[in-house]
This record gives structure tokens, sequence and C-alpha cells, in this order.
């Protein structure tokens, strides 16, 4: 790896984690050589955060190496989330620190390894400013990246390597001591403290020009998966958001260096292959539930195939989400662009619902075939996205072929 001094810190934000895993994670970061310090970023004083704090004596003494528990601030002007937690781990960096590299990566990680650290390090010490991590996943985990990052990107700058970012919303990324300088003076950057700041770090990135670089993780991303996907529907709402908020922002990636690892889908661990991301039984009943006259109304904005089969799921019986395809989402995502209101309760409500179909979808006709045709139907869909947009932008109202 060339020099071996330390120089770079490496951060991990967290909120109610097992601590038996996190500082386990932490105890791998400090042993790297090329680790100088480690960050840990909590949300509140929770009993994660507690055992954290009664571990750090040790875990200095041990490894010789400093570790700081700090709280994150409120930074931005969204939901204090992650982002607020990323920006105060940042801004310490710059100012508490003299290092020249700072690395991020969730506490909750059971397969986390210096693996991670190594490979990004290898990247910035080429000709790349940015350098993120990309895993295998579950074939029905990351329907947020898919449906809403990725199929955002490709709607919204079709022209660009934007699409081709595996790992869009992925925790597990390092940069140099530069790139954070100007996030940390990025209002707009600084202004997503809630789950849309890996999409607002990813176009910063682009709009520096930062030459990026993805590194593959072969053993993947093993970490605590969810129940029914209610579990996720703040986070949908914030990946979308900023997705749509930014529609009209100018992104050129010509010029820009941008290199990632080749994926080869047969070497997939098993573990991986066959895991479930979510509870499918308690799902199912999500698309009866909640409905409102209010969002029920709503439905009129979209094309009659679509209110009709959203209407049709409401009813009991078999749920039947055959008409919720790549290319039904498509239409969908247009819709949502134009029409979707972040302060409507209404809105968001049936952009969950819309998803949760357009999840079961994916679930039941493709994932169902196996790891390969669920992976190979997924980026069919974001290349279709593309290829749609390139024929030029929607006028309002009007809905693609």
């Amino acid at each position: 790896m060339g020099k071996t001094h330390p120089e770079s810190v490496v951060c991990f934000p967290f909120k109610n984690e097992d601590a038996k895993v996190f500082i386990k994670n932490i105890k791998e970061a400090l042993e790297h050589p090329r680790v100088a310090e480690v960050i840990c970023v909590g949300y509140e004083k929770d009993e994660c955060y507690k055992a954290v704090e009664s571990a750090v004596p040790f875990l200095q003494k041990e490894k010789g190496k400093r570790v700081h528990l700090i709280l994150q601030k409120k930074l931005g002007e969204k939901r204090s989330g992650k982002g607020d937690a990323m920006n105060t781990a940042l801004t310490f960096f710059i100012n508490q620190t003299p290092y020249g590299r700072i690395h991020f990566y969730d506490a909750d990680i059971v397969t986390f390894n210096r693996e991670w650290i190594t490979k990004t390090e290898e990247k910035l010490d080429q000709n790349f400013q940015v350098a993120r991590c990309s895993f295998p996943k579950a074939p029905t985990d990351g329907m947020i990246t898919w449906n809403i990052t990725r199929c955002g990107f490709a709607y919204n700058w079709p022209e660009t390597f934007l699409p081709e970012i595996e790992q869009p919303l992925g925790g597990e990324l390092a940069f140099r001591r530069e790139i954070a300088q100007e996030l940390i003076k990025d209002r707009w950057v600084l202004k997503y403290s809630d789950w849309g700041i890996d999409t607002a770090y990813m176009l910063a990135f682009c709009q520096y020009k930062a030459p990026i670089y993805e590194v593959y993780i072969r053993n993947g991303k093993l970490h605590k998966l969810y129940g029914q996907l209610t579990d996720l529907y703040t986070m949908l709402v914030e990946c979308f958001t900023i997705i749509q908020e930014n529609q009209s922002v100018k992104i050129d990636t010509n010029g820009i260096l941008y290199h990632k690892d080749s994926i080869d889908i047969a070497s997939v661990p098993q573990e991986i292959q066959h895991k479930k991301a979510f509870d499918v039984e308690g799902t199912v009943s999500l698309l009866r539930e909640n409905w409102s006259p209010q969002e029920k109304e709503l439905l009129d904005t979209f094309p009659a195939k679509i209110r009709e089969g959203m209407l049709a799921l409401q009813k009991s019986g078999t749920v039947d989400v055959r008409f919720m395809d790549p290319e039904t989402w498509y239409e969908v995502y247009g819709v949502l662009l134009r029409y979707f209101d972040q302060k409507s309760l209404i809105w968001s409500d049936l952009l969950f619902h819309l998803w949760v179909a357009r999840v079961l979808n994916h679930t039941f006709y493709f994932a169902s075939k196996g790891f390969r045709q669920a992976m190979e139907s997924l980026y069919r869909m974001v290349t279709s996205f593309e290829h749609r947009r390139r024929k030029g932008p929607l006028i309002r109202g009007q809905i693609a072929a």
C-alpha cells in the first residue's frame, strides 16, 4: 500500500446499535495501520452510547489510539438524522484533527473488517479523491437504493455516470481532506441533515469534479435488516425528496474520472443470495391498510392502470401487484416528481403505498426466480429509465408511452 503511517480518521455515525457489533468494528478500525483516530458520533445518549463510553478507555489503552465519542449537532434544515451525524464528524475532523482522510462506515455491519479500509485507502493513494464501497446485497435488499435513488439518477441525469453508481445510499466511503473542506462550507449540503445526505454528498462530488472510485467488497454488508417495510417509511420519503428538490439541477460528469470494480454475480456468497431483507408476509397487509379518502383521491393524478391497480389492492383477498412492473414504475416516478408534496402526509403515505407495491412486484415476480434474475431485472430497470429519458423530457402532465 505504499505509505503506512497513520493519516486517516474513521467515523461511525450511530443510533441505538448492537453495542457488541459496534465495539468490534471500532477495534477493527483502530487496528488498521493507516488509521490514526476513530470518531463515534451518536444521535443521543442511549444504551449503545453508554456501552461505547464504558469501552473507550480500554480501547484507547489497548490500541494506543484515540477514540472520540461525541453527540451530533443540529446543523441542517431537515429532520436531525444521519446527515447531522456525518456533518458533525466532518466539522470535528477539519477543526480538531490534522489528518488527510476521513472514512465513514455504518456501525452495524456484522461483516466489517480492515479490508474495507485497505481497499478505499489504495484508491485514495492513486488519482481518486473519493472512494466508495459497493457490495452484494440480498435480492430484496436496497429497494430504496434501486427504486428511488438509482431510478432518480437515471430519470434526472441520464447523460451522466450517476445511474452507474452501485451504492449511492451506502454509508461506506472515504475521501480526502480537501473534499471534506468543501463539504463543510457548502450550505446546500449541510441543509440535508436527514437521509438525504448520501445523495447530497454524491451530487456535491460531481459538482466539485472529484475523481471517484467504487471498490467492491465481495463478502458483502451483512447488517440488521427490517421487519415490515414501515421501518423504511422516513428514509423513503427523505431519499425521494432530495431527488425531487434537485431535479432541475444541472449535473455534468464529462471529464470526471470515475471507475469501479467489476462485479461477478456468480461469486456472491450463498448467505447473501438467499437472505430475506424484510418480512414479506407482514408487508403484504400494508397495501390494504391506512388508506384515507384523500389519499384515494390523489390516485386520480395517475394513469388509469395505476389508479385501478392500487385501488384493487385495498380490497380483501389475493394481493395482485403484477401491474407495478419496472415499466409502470417509470410512469409512477414521473408523476411523483411533478406532483409529490413533501409537506403533505397524504402524499407521503401514497408514495409509500406505491413503493410497497413496486417492491412486492420485484419480490414475487423477479427475486423469486433467483439471485441472478433479481439483480439483472434491477439493472435493466435503471437502464430503461436512462434510455426513455434520453428521448427528451416529458411535457407536464403527459405520461411517456
